[in-house]
């Protein structure tokens, strides 16, 4: 009778496989709660980051419009006139000649445009913007000399070096000529191949060249780190962390980004977020209904037919953002074609600047 009650109290000891079958969807369920809960964690920082890194770059983009409007209404008023008025100005029409030598006296309307036009080449959003002239593109790269010289070559000299002191055989106190420069800074930019002497090899480096998204974000970080400041305090990219700035095309040109590496676009006038390929330079011939700078009412995808257009995905995108959005414009036979409203700038609607 002992020897039976013996064996069935060691029967009881252990689990059932019911109990360890209960344990192991306990398990499952607190691990996938956990993970849970760590990638909303994880997400939260990347937000909270992405927007600390906004705020900063807020805040210093406003101190340097303070002090754009500060320089307006300064010594730079008349110098920001002058210029204006030669944009406005034909070999033809000399309307507007006598305030080149008189800037003081420009008429508010002339002022407005100034300042507009000021803002935009100031404050670019687009290469283009900063090349008014064929001297801002000395070797027709299609780089602004500008962002070129202060921020392309510096950084493609340091490029070389780092790769050459990365090499299996790192020479002392290597410098690039600026012939490997100069061709580092077109491939980078244009997409291409270059070569170099890196570690006493000729080494050959390829890029797929410049991508237009990043175009924005680019030109936000050469005006706030590279550009003039206007008197305010200048901007040192050591502000920035290696997080924040990063050349995500390698195209030698640094761009803003968010936590998940996209570049943070930068819009100064609402009409750039749909239209940011205008013609360039924007000479409109209000003569002609049909010049370049007239709007395509048959999109194509493209604009190798020199007509501006918005495309259909380009409108929907717009009325995800703009309440109330305009229709898109109709074609009537023996009447000019109606210009999209998406590419007419409130501030300048019939186009002298836009």
């Amino acid at each position: 009778m002992r020897k039976q009650l013996r064996k069935t109290e060691s029967s009881l000891n252990g689990f059932t496989m019911l109990e360890l079958l209960i344990v192991i969807a306990i398990i499952g369920v607190l691990m996938s709660l956990t993970f849970y809960v760590l990638n909303g964690v994880t997400e939260g920082a990347e937000k909270e980051a992405t927007t600390t890194t906004i705020h900063k770059i807020n805040r210093l983009l406003e101190q340097r419009i303070e002090a754009f409007d500060r320089a307006f209404k300064g010594s730079r008023r008349n110098e920001y006139v002058r210029k204006t008025v030669e944009l406005l100005a034909t070999a033809t029409d000399g309307r507007f000649d006598y305030f080149r030598v008189h800037p003081e006296e420009a008429p508010p309307a002339i002022v407005i445009l100034s300042r507009k036009a000021a803002f935009r080449s100031e404050f670019p959003q687009r290469m283009v913007e900063l090349m008014l002239k064929p001297v801002d593109d000395a070797n027709g790269n299609g780089m602004p000399d500008a962002v070129e010289s202060k921020i392309a070559v510096p950084g493609a000299r340091a490029y070389l070096i780092a790769a050459d002191q990365a090499s299996a055989a790192p020479t002392t106190g290597f410098e690039p000529s600026a012939t490997e420069i100069t061709n580092l800074v077109n491939a980078r930019w244009s997409g291409g191949t270059c070569s170099a002497v890196i570690g006493g090899v000729s080494t050959t480096f390829t890029f797929s060249g410049n991508q237009q998204v990043t175009e924005s974000s680019e030109l936000l970080y050469y005006t706030l780190v590279a550009a003039g400041s206007f008197g305010s305090s200048s901007v040192d990219a050591d502000q920035f962390s290696d997080r924040e700035v990063v050349d995500t095309d390698d195209d030698g040109l640094p761009e803003f980004v968010d936590a998940w590496q996209q570049p943070l676009r930068f819009y100064r006038w609402p009409t750039r977020l749909i239209d940011p390929t205008a013609p360039n330079p924007f000479d409109p011939d209000f003569a002609a209904i049909n010049d370049n700078t007239e709007v395509d009412l048959t999109p194509d995808g493209n604009e190798s037919d020199g007509l501006r257009e918005v495309t259909a995905i380009e409108r929907t995108y717009a009325s995800n953002l703009i309440r109330g959005l305009p229709a898109a414009p109709l074609a009537f036979a023996g009447l000019p074609a109606q210009r999209d409203m998406l590419l007419v700038d409130p501030d300048d609607p019939v186009g002298l600047l836009y």
